[in-house]
Order: C-alpha cells, then structure tokens, then sequence
C-alpha cells in the first residue's frame, strides 16, 4: 500500500506520493516576482530559502477560480534537493492505496499539457469520480514540456534577446 496526499483542483481530486510532499502551508504571503511564466506565481520565504510557487491548475492547462485564491501549498522536493511550492485550491487527506487499484492512464484523448507521462494512474476515489495521481518528477523534467510550451519559451528567449540588442549599452569612453 502507497500512501497518497488528495487535494483539489478545478472541481477534481488529484493526489501525489506522501513522500514527495516535505509540507503543507496554508494562506502563506507570496511575493510576487515580475517577468515570470504565467503558471508561476511568484516566491515564498520559506526558513530562507526562496522557494518558487507555481499555479498547479495553470501547470495542468486548468482554470484557477479567481475569486477563491490561493488557499494551500505543498512543498515537494525534487531531485537535487529542488523544492517548489504548488497552489492547490484545497488540501483533502492521506489515502492508502493498493497498487492494485491504480488504473493505467489514458493513451488517447489528452489535454495537450497533460501529457499520460504527468499521470501516474488514476483511482476511483468515490462511486463514479476519478482521482487522477500525478508524477510529480514528470510535471517538471523539460522533455515533458508539450510543444507549444517550448515554443513559447523559445519564443520569450527571442523576444528578451531582441529586446537587449534593439538597446545595446552605451560604451563608456
């Protein structure tokens, strides 16, 4: 049995490994950070570190209710010790779940940012709703970014070189 953290998001049920998730923080300030991808949110000071917070719903290609706000943070940790704060809508609970229970994700008819590699099964978490379990690893290695995501990022990378060249620095004689 694997131990899952729940949360919401967009009207749905999602979950990640226990042990992914270092914490969870609740109406935590961030601070915003200009000039970053829409998804990122901004900063938080968490013991020091500036640890990035990123709009998981945006990330998913989902709607984020405006009028509700930020309510959670968890803090997962990635390889090399990387941390980063995901917004979530709510916090739920820990769920044991058999491996035997965890279907397979879809192969067909995906979101083009949720890409079957972010999905690491899905779960009936109540008679007739799904509990979709992400990878977190997967939402942010960069060979899952789906096309149009790097392309955007390429795009932005052009548009600041443009933008540095088009005003150079004036030489000091």
């Amino acid at each position: 049995m694997e131990q899952y953290l729940t949360f919401e998001l967009h009207h749905g049920t999602y979950g990640i490994l226990v042990q992914q998730a270092k914490e969870v923080l609740e109406n935590y300030p961030i601070t915003a950070v200009p000039n970053m991808p829409q998804a990122m949110l901004g900063v938080i000071n968490l013991r020091g570190d500036a640890t990035p917070v990123m709009n998981l719903s945006l990330r998913l290609g989902l709607t984020f209710p405006k009028e509700q706000g930020v309510a959670h943070l968890i803090v997962v940790e990635l390889a090399e010790q990387t941390q980063i704060a995901l917004a979530v809508e709510q916090v739920k609970e820990v769920v044991l779940l058999e491996p035997e229970a965890i279907l397979a994700p879809p192969k067909q008819g995906m979101n083009r940012l949720l890409s079957p590699s972010f999905i690491q099964g899905l779960v009936e978490s109540e008679p007739g709703k799904m509990m979709i379990l992400l990878n977190v690893e997967e939402l942010f290695s960069f060979s899952s970014l789906s096309a149009q995501e790097a392309l955007s990022r390429l795009k932005e990378d052009l548009l600041q070189l443009e933008a540095e060249e088009s005003y150079p620095l004036e030489q000091q004689g």
